[in-house]
């Protein structure tokens, strides 16, 4: 499994933090947006690597960063892993409803990744 760990200072733009890349994801997971599991201060979450038109980071929201006791613009060592787990969301139960009752809406959801 590929694994990448380097040191970083998290970036915190008002209440939004990312975890910039200091590589470059598509030569150590195969793609640039892959799956990883994200493991700071001991504290692990699962996330995508994102990249939209900079360079890539990895989202650290707010739960996250909380459970990991960060508040953003420290330095300190991450890692990454490849995450082949299954993602699975349950939709809640009212959601569900209201597809199954508009059967064309259900269909495109069953579509979705």
């Amino acid at each position: 499994m590929s694994t990448k760990t380097f040191t970083a200072t998290i970036v915190r733009d008002g209440s939004a933090c990312f975890i910039p890349l200091p590589f470059d994801p598509k030569a150590v997971f195969g793609k640039v947006r892959a799956p990883v599991r994200v493991t700071l201060n001991g504290y692990t979450y699962r996330s995508t690597i994102a990249a939209m038109g900079g360079p890539p980071c990895v989202p650290l929201r707010r739960s996250h960063r909380e459970a990991a006791d960060l508040e953003g613009g420290e330095t300190l060592e991450v890692r990454l892993e490849l995450d082949t787990e299954e993602r699975v969301v349950d939709p809640p139960a009212d959601l569900v409803e209201a597809l199954r009752a508009a059967p064309p809406a259900w269909d495109r959801w069953l579509e979705l990744s």
